[in-house]
């Protein structure tokens, strides 16, 4: 079928459009998908946010799973951590900063969001619960017992819909599982949080170091060698999807084999020790996390 354009040239993406995209791309009924995502990328998206997400939790179906990254904050945790609002998140209000769709999905009736103060996740369907279930007593913000990790548990679809590699989060959790030695602060976090019901915690939490230089495109070649990775398009944007446990298992390998695999300057293994300590290197300042 030909493509069709709106007034300002941009391609014209309809509900239908997505979820054609996501069965070619192996999503359907009764599956766990977690998406990065980008709204821009498509084109002109019909409805907007809202078509994306409702195309998403129809692809999946009421036996299904869907879910986003909620973060509520820009930069690094650790300087995050260290401003101490109060609340410093709350998981009804604080909005989420990764793009429209995010934003979007997490008022849709069903969702729930992770109590996490650092990388709370929202999903709704089946497996929405058991997601955020415990995430106030998770010490780390990628381990086996996050979200995050329940991702690979649950042998999820892993989606980048029009974003890239810099956006993985759960390369978090490869370098968790590796103990990376560059990956927490020495002090954990200590922040409070309020629930869905109002109600006031504080969450201890390790916090991952600041200012690593990263390239989380270093495993994609190790991916797609194994034949992990499938692409794809919706209108616009180019999509990536593989699965979550797959891509755990190969970049927890990788950095077993080789610390510094994910390290975009191998050098900063050397000095990572100051910056753990909260003694960040003039060479290292402007460097961003996910």
């Amino acid at each position: 079928m030909a493509k069709l354009y709106s007034p300002e040239g941009r391609v014209i993406v309809r509900k239908n459009d997505i979820m054609d995209g996501l069965q070619r791309l192996g999503i359907n009924g009764g599956e766990v998908v977690f998406f990065h995502n980008s709204l821009s990328s498509m084109g002109y998206v019909e409805g907007g946010a809202e078509t994306v997400v409702e195309a998403f939790l129809e692809a999946v179906g009421p036996k299904g799973t869907a879910a986003v990254h909620t973060c509520h904050f820009n930069g690094w945790h650790w300087h995050y951590a260290r401003r101490k609002q109060k609340p410093a998140f709350d998981v009804r209000n604080s909005p989420s900063l990764m793009g429209r769709i995010t934003e979007v999905f997490r008022h849709q009736p069903g969702a729930v969001r992770c109590l996490d103060s650092s990388n709370p996740m929202c999903a709704i369907g089946h497996h929405a619960a058991y997601l955020a279930e415990g995430a106030i007593r998770c010490f780390t913000p990628c381990g086996r017992d996050t979200a995050w990790g329940k991702l690979g548990e649950l042998d999820a679809h892993y989606m980048f819909l029009g974003t890239e590699w810099n956006t993985c989060t759960m390369m978090h959790a490869c370098e968790e599982y590796a103990y990376a030695p560059y990956a927490f602060m020495d002090e954990p976090s200590r922040l409070e949080v309020v629930d869905e019901n109002g109600n006031r915690h504080i969450h201890v939490q390790k916090v991952h170091t600041p200012n690593v230089p990263r390239d989380y495109s270093n495993v994609a070649p190790e991916m797609k060698k194994r034949g992990l990775l499938h692409r794809g398009k919706i209108g616009d944007a180019e999509v990536v999807v593989m699965k979550a446990r797959e891509l755990i298992e190969v970049g927890t390998r990788c950095i077993l084999e080789d610390p510094a695999f994910l390290l975009s300057d191998r050098t900063f293994l050397a000095r990572c020790r100051d910056n753990q300590r909260g003694i960040v290197r003039e060479e290292d300042q402007g460097v961003s996390d996910v």
